[in-house]
Formats: C-alpha cells, structure tokens, sequence
C-alpha cells in the first residue's frame, strides 16, 4: 500500500526532487491542494505517513538535516469504530456454525 501512495500522491511531484530542497511550506501546500482536490482523509494521513518515514529514514541516515514533516501537522484520520455485537447476537453465529457442521451437500 505505501508503494501505491509513493506512485499515485507522491512520486508526480516530489519524485525526482532532492530531499535536501523539499520544505515544510511545500509539504504543507501539497497536503492541502491534495485536501481540495478530493483526497480522503485516511489517503492523506497515510500520504503523510509514506513522507515522515522517507525524511526520517533519510535523517537516520544523514542524508538530510532535518525532517520538514516535523514542521507539519499530521493529517487527522479518526477510523469508523466498528459496531460491536451482543452476547445474543454473539451465541446465535456460533449456533448457525453449529447448525452448519450437520448440513451435508447433496449432489
């Protein structure tokens, strides 16, 4: 998946860039034309995500002096919570398992 956002959101524009000349303003710019032109907000947090672990691994490795996503506010995602189930709901798919075990294919 961090291959598809590297090829789809970031590799067109900041692809055969130096990391040394991107800037904190630009990122900021790109995230929120990405924003404006209909990029989800799970996409964008994980456009984000792909950029931090690129500039960070490149400061790890002293390839850069500092990480311009530190200069930007992460993206907010909040998942939808799941819908939990109740303990009768819960017992009734394990009765319809067991009820299933018995049934045999015809053919």
């Amino acid at each position: 998946q961090y291959s598809d956002i590297w090829r789809k959101h970031l590799a067109p524009t900041f692809g055969q860039r130096p990391l040394d000349d991107i800037r904190a303003i630009e990122l900021e710019r790109f995230l929120s034309q990405k924003k404006k032109d209909g990029t989800g907000e799970r996409t964008l947090a994980l456009v984000y995500s792909v950029l931090n672990m690129i500039f960070k691994r490149a400061v790890n490795q002293h390839l850069i002096g500092y990480n311009p996503c530190s200069g930007v506010e992460k993206p907010e995602y909040a998942p939808k919570e799941a819908e939990a189930v109740s303990v009768e709901e819960g017992a009734g798919v394990g009765k319809a398992e067991d009820d299933l075990r018995f049934c045999r294919p015809t053919r």
